[in-house]
């Protein structure tokens, strides 16, 4: 199972100022997630949101350890460093989204391979035990 442990602050930093960029060859997309997505609104309204979600203190999440690269990564690069986490609905609603995002080593781009709602629900109910377990 992958560890649950709060964001780094560094992989946050990262993510956010790519995100902020919005430049498409810095963020590629799988078509699930853009699918997904595209029943909330437009991508470049994604990157907000996801802005505004890792901006929170004490965002929790789930390292997921060799998520392949997507097409257009950079030459060589090894997997990212990816982490699965939480976000508030974006239409209010109680039902939280998944979204999972890689991070490469040159901090230069991201791969964002989730953004749906989160339809498991043990993501919430191991991050709640996780912190609750935490000394």
């Amino acid at each position: 199972m992958n560890s649950v442990e709060p964001l780094p602050q560094n992989w946050r930093e990262a993510v956010i100022r790519i995100l902020r960029g919005g430049a498409p060859a810095q963020i590629r997309w799988t078509l699930r997630a853009q699918m997904d997505w595209s029943q909330f609104g437009l991508p470049y309204q994604a990157c907000e949101f996801l802005v505004g979600a890792l901006q929170r203190p004490g965002v929790w999440g789930e390292h997921i350890a060799g998520m392949m690269p997507l097409p257009g990564a950079p030459k060589g690069a090894k997997p990212p460093q990816a982490f699965a986490f939480l976000c508030k609905h974006p239409f209010g609603l109680s039902k939280p989204l998944y979204a999972k995002i890689g991070l490469y080593d040159d901090h230069l781009s991201i791969d964002l391979f989730s953004l749906h709602i989160d339809l498991k629900g043990d993501l919430e109910i191991r991050i709640a035990q996780a912190q609750k377990n935490r000394p």
